[in-house]
């Protein structure tokens, strides 16, 4: 009988090589995540997307994402102070305040944060792979021969299992081309009672989708809001206006919706400037003296002949006082609570004017044509951009006064035809820069074709809105 080839080892690696492996981990990139989210809240809110705690390798570095996080959901700060103090009886476990102090100094730079958590999350998928390959290991020397069907599902279960996409626990989106039906309505309840009761009743009366009332009220309550009230988030601040656009075929009432949720606007605008005309009245009149006192004084002034050296001196005085008198002799811009259709250099006027406060409430889609480059052949929406987020603006052109604007607030009310909807993405530059990110969108289901022939009339207790102004 010949004797057998004796077993050898193939590539200088003995069988235990193996056991000693360390499931893949990155110990630097998890440090790196946590000393970012705890330098920057930006950083923390980028890598929450990527991360729910459950990919870091070492426990320790869990337990200290799960006192961050915590703490950012409470509002509270998440400094290394803070989170030392968060962990509590964990802290001298989980490597004590040197060790969170560490961590921050090993951050390169925040903006780096969702490199290194990808690399995190792709390495605790590596480990997931693993789990997963020891499972079917187990599970097929387990196998007896009887239960091939049963084996074949467990198998089939755990490739879904790490096949499937990482949802982070969102759900699926949904394409804007589904065909899904019976969306929820607007819901008018959340709206104070006689806003929500006027809107339902204008939409009963007019026949119209109840989103249409709904998101004008919503703009105009902006209006109302913008640079006056200001949203305070634990770590930023911004406006309460909005850029609202509500898209439905011609034929659906759209203007008459318009006009009756803008009236309270229209109203408070006029008002706005029927108290205001005595004082632009007085301020014009206080002008024109001033310019009649500035040219006098400095006619005195450039004719020094008739002047000893005494009175030129008090005359180049009084000149100068005068002409700084009648700069500071403004007269007030008559109010403004809005436009339906303004270039954006008027518009961007037009804050200046009105202390940053302006909005374009329109039953047409014009705005967005025009910063396309309808008139000056290029886009140009930077005043919508700076107007969505309350951003100072510093505008300088040639031949112009320049303008500054402390915080520009911008709203914008609209309701347009769906081939305007279709158009604004035909402008690169309005969704890389992201112009198309900042809309409110609403595009509620037609009544055309299924309207009642006598709807309930509108109560008058509820034909104007009676809130507060």
């Amino acid at each position: 009988m010949a004797k057998p080839n004796p077993l050898r080892i193939i590539g200088g690696e003995t069988p235990e090589a193996d056991l000693d492996r360390t499931s893949p981990h990155n110990v630097g990139a998890e440090q790196v995540v946590l000393g970012a989210a705890m330098l920057s809240p930006a950083a923390l809110t980028e890598v929450r997307e990527l991360l729910d705690g459950s990919e870091f390798y070492r426990p320790a570095h869990l337990r200290i994402w799960e006192a961050i996080t915590a703490l950012a959901d409470r509002g509270a700060p998440f400094d290394p102070l803070a989170v030392g103090a968060e962990l509590g009886r964990d802290l001298a476990t989980t490597g004590g305040a040197l060790y969170l102090h560490n961590l921050i100094a090993q951050v390169p730079a925040t903006t780096n944060a969702g490199y290194y958590a990808c690399m995190v999350r792709d390495l605790a998928y590596a480990r997931k792979v693993i789990d997963a390959g020891d499972r079917l290991t187990e599970l097929g020397y387990s196998a007896t021969g009887n239960d091939a069907t049963n084996l074949r599902g467990a198998v089939a279960t755990e490739f879904a299992a790490i096949a499937s996409a990482d949802a982070r626990g969102w759900s699926e989106p949904t394409p804007l081309t589904s065909t899904t039906t019976g969306l929820p309505s607007f819901p008018l309840w959340t709206f104070p009672d006689w806003l929500g009761e006027y809107a339902a009743s204008l939409a009963e009366v007019t026949q119209t989708p109840p989103d249409l009332a709904g998101c004008l009220a919503l703009a105009v309550l902006a209006v109302a809001a913008g640079g006056k009230v200001w949203i305070q988030a634990p770590a930023w601040r911004e406006p309460a206006n909005l850029f609202v656009v509500v898209i439905l075929p011609p034929g659906n009432r759209k203007s008459e919706v318009y006009r009756a949720m803008c009236a309270p606007i229209k109203a408070a605008e006029q008002t706005l400037i029927t108290e205001a005309e005595p004082a632009i009245a007085e301020a014009v009149i206080a002008r024109r003296v001033a310019e009649a006192y500035a040219d006098k004084t400095a006619k005195t002034a450039e004719n020094p002949a008739a002047l000893d050296p005494t009175q030129r001196a008090l005359a180049l005085t009084e000149a100068t006082e005068a002409k700084l008198a009648l700069d500071a002799a403004t007269v007030p811009a008559r109010p403004r609570l809005y436009s339906d259709d303004a270039t954006v250099e008027v518009l961007t006027s037009l804050l200046c004017e009105q202390g940053g406060r302006m909005a374009v409430l329109s039953p047409e889609g014009e705005i967005f044509s025009i910063a396309a480059g309808r008139y000056s052949g290029a886009p140009n929406f930077a005043v919508l951009k700076k107007g969505h987020a309350g951003e100072e603006m510093r505008v300088d052109r040639m031949g112009r006064d320049s303008e500054h604007i402390d915080a520009a607030t911008v709203t914008l009310g609209i309701c347009t035809q769906p081939g305007v909807l279709a158009e604004l993405g035909d402008t690169p530059q309005f969704r890389d820069q992201g112009l198309l990110g900042r809309l409110l969108y609403a595009l509620p289901d037609s009544l055309l074709g299924h309207r009642k022939t006598a709807p309930t009339p509108c109560p008058p207790t509820r034909k104007r809105p009676t809130g507060p102004a």
